[in-house]
């Protein structure tokens, strides 16, 4: 079983036979301006074939606007870099865990299938952090740079009525930063220089100017609560006791306790679980064994 963690910053590749785990720089953005570069160097920055060619760092644009899924075929050629060129085979089985608009894409269930590749599943990234929370009824907020994905568990399987996706981490929160500098982002060298001096490409998103931090402090909390109370939780979910939170948001810095603050302000009936980071794919293949999975129509 191939796994593959399709991420803003880093694609997560692991090979259950082998027990080969290796990463492979991504960027997820749109190719014209990037929006996702918080801890990219810029100097190692290759766009579109550029990217393919130098194989350092890939950009895709980005797939999903308002739910839907836009250019499947970005992530096709990114999905065939990995297979050829780091993993040099075609598995039998491909796990894939990446957004839940793409598991009904007609186009890229198709192309997969033409890869020849005999089982092919999909799983959402923010299900990883729940093999650790001992509740059979959570909430999971998945809040990667580019989007931010919603959904309730129940005894270990997801709850189809209860996603939600939002997209605002990455692309409203730039704009928001850009707003308050005064900034004019005309082009990618701009945005980028603007990203730079926000973040401090090389400091693991710590935001260096104090206003824009505490304006993007606020917007953040605002857009995750905001999140949370409009997930449409079936009745068995509704009693949730847990809040499982993952995903690239959670390394800026004093993020948790900013949203614990104001989710006691709310009083919000939930108990926090920060997850940074969510790699162990090994697990997996725990998920597979419980059936925790939205898979493609064979």
């Amino acid at each position: 079983m191939i796994i593959i963690d399709l991420g803003n910053a880093l694609t997560k590749v692991h090979d259950t036979k082998t027990n080969l785990s290796f990463e492979v720089p991504t960027v997820i953005g749109h190719t014209t301006q990037p929006r996702a570069l918080l801890n990219v160097d810029a100097k190692r920055l290759f766009i579109g074939q550029e990217a393919l060619k130098n194989r350092a760092f890939i950009t895709i644009q980005r797939p999903i606007q308002f739910n839907r899924v836009v250019d499947s075929e970005a992530l096709v050629v990114f999905l065939r870099h990995i297979l050829y060129f780091e993993l040099k085979q075609l598995p039998d089985h491909l796990v894939i865990l990446v957004h839940a608009s793409f598991t009904g894409h007609v186009a890229l269930q198709q192309t997969l299938k033409d890869l020849k590749i005999k089982r092919v599943q999909f799983a959402l990234p923010g299900m990883l952090p729940l093999l650790r929370n001992s509740s059979p009824v959570a909430i999971s907020l998945d809040v990667s740079d580019s989007g931010c994905e919603t959904f309730a568990v129940y005894n270990g399987t997801i709850l189809q009525e209860s996603l939600l996706t939002t997209d605002f981490a990455g692309r409203l929160l730039s704009e928001r930063l850009l707003q308050s500098s005064g900034a004019v982002c005309n082009s990618e060298s701009d945005f980028l220089h603007l990203q730079e001096h926000f973040y401090g490409l090389k400091n693991d998103y710590k935001i260096q100017n104090s206003a824009v931090q505490n304006l993007a402090e606020e917007f953040l909390v605002q857009q995750i609560i905001k999140t949370i109370l409009a997930v449409p939780l079936a009745s068995r979910a509704r009693a949730a006791k847990n809040l499982v939170i993952s995903g690239g948001i959670t390394k800026i810095e004093g993020f948790e306790a900013i949203i614990i603050k104001k989710m006691q302000e709310a009083k919000a009936p939930y108990t926090l679980n920060f997850v940074k980071g969510d790699g162990e794919l090994k697990k997996v293949e725990q998920m597979f064994e419980k059936g925790t999975w939205i898979e493609l129509q064979e």
